[in-house]
């Protein structure tokens, strides 16, 4: 007999309704803790990076949000709050027995669009826009891999390629047909733009007539 989550093809069948409901709570749940941390960080809070004998945080969830908020913004800078988002997009996404939700797509894609992203903010915020007064607005990551790009490519190639990156795996993650929706727009676009040059050069020409 076969277990019963596993399918005659070989594919897992999908979760119980029940399960998988829970499962999105939980990412709903983390979602909200992390938004709640990381807006309430202080910079001043004792946390891993920052010793302190008070035992008064001005972050919402106490100890442990100011230390993970504080271990996120020094990893990844601005780019944490994507974390918060790929939690909530997890939390709605309806849990199916397709390939979409293997532990590779829910793992590497992510963790690569954060480090992309972190690289981006990396290169397009300076340091004087930083709030919280963060080191890098990229975290440890985003400068790390824009001080690698900028050597290999410049920074404008590294801007390049970490804007790149980010809008690929955005496209992968998100399921966004970002180039043929483009595509798409543009040609009704000049499709319009045609129609009406077409009915200007016709009232001109009745305009003429008269």
């Amino acid at each position: 007999d076969l277990p019963k989550n596993i399918t005659v093809s070989g594919a897992k069948a999908a979760p119980h309704p029940v399960m998988a409901e829970i499962q999105r709570l939980i990412w709903f749940a983390l979602s909200l803790t992390l938004i709640l941390s990381l807006f309430s960080y202080s910079p001043n809070d004792p946390s891993w990076t920052t010793w302190s004998s008070r035992n008064q945080f001005q972050n919402w969830l106490g100890r442990s949000g100011s230390i993970i908020s504080d271990l996120l913004f020094q990893l990844f800078g601005l780019a944490s709050f994507l974390i918060a988002g790929l939690f909530a997009l997890f939390a709605y996404k309806k849990k199916s027995s397709s390939n979409e939700n293997s532990s590779a797509y829910l793992t590497f894609s992510p963790i690569l669009f954060l480090i992309a992203t972190s690289t981006l903010i990396q290169s397009v915020f300076p340091v004087r826009w930083a709030p919280w007064n963060l080191t890098h607005t990229g975290g440890m990551s985003g400068q790390i891999v824009h001080q690698f790009l900028s050597w290999l490519a410049g920074d404008l190639g590294a801007f390049l390629i970490s804007l790149f990156s980010s809008l690929a795996l955005a496209m992968w993650i998100f399921k966004w047909n970002f180039v043929s929706a483009t595509t798409q727009n543009f040609r009704v676009w000049l499709f319009q733009l045609r129609e009406k040059r077409a009915a200007f050069a016709n009232r001109v020409r009745e305009q003429i007539k008269l």
